[in-house]
């Protein structure tokens, strides 16, 4: 959250759009959710891009795999 205010206060400060990548604790589909509300609500939806937002996936796509196979999925 505070990251995200310091990049809207640079961006009104510069005009440069910067780029938001949370690192570690996202484990889960509900953390990305949280982490894609506080993006959209500080930032707005024009942040929600590819270049300006992004995580690492690998435990969240096991997560989310391991929920539609119900099963433990391990693949990344």
């Amino acid at each position: 959250y505070v990251m995200c205010e310091c990049i809207s206060k640079y961006y009104a400060a510069t005009g440069r759009k910067v780029g938001f990548k949370p690192a570690g604790g996202i484990s889960s589909s509900m953390d990305a959710l949280c982490y894609y509300s506080i993006v959209s609500t500080l930032l707005g939806k024009e942040w929600l891009d590819r270049k300006l937002f992004r995580f690492g996936v690998s435990r969240v796509a096991n997560s989310l795999l391991s929920a539609v196979e119900q099963k433990t999925v391990s693949f990344f």
